[in-house]
């Protein structure tokens, strides 16, 4: 059986070969501010959706899937997210 897992920003990161440190210089926010959009807690802007989907060579639309799918929570995960 295959395991499949959603794209995540964080997974994204990961397949592009970028450290959370390295990715936020690049696109110009705060180490921070890339773990929020990560973990969900936070959206990223649309001017930060394009900055991602340029580092990463990805389609600005598989950025906000990305986006979408590090907002979802497992059953008994109690984080609040703004």
């Amino acid at each position: 059986m295959t395991d499949f897992r959603p794209m995540t920003l964080k997974r994204m990161r990961q397949d592009a070969g970028f450290s959370r440190k390295d990715a936020a210089e690049q696109i110009g926010t705060t180490y921070q501010a890339l773990s929020h959009y990560e973990n969900g807690t936070r959206s990223p802007s649309i001017e930060t959706v394009l900055a991602l989907a340029q580092l990463y060579q990805e389609s600005a639309e598989d950025v906000i899937f990305a986006a979408l799918n590090s907002r979802q929570r497992a059953p008994g995960d109690s984080r609040r997210t703004r």
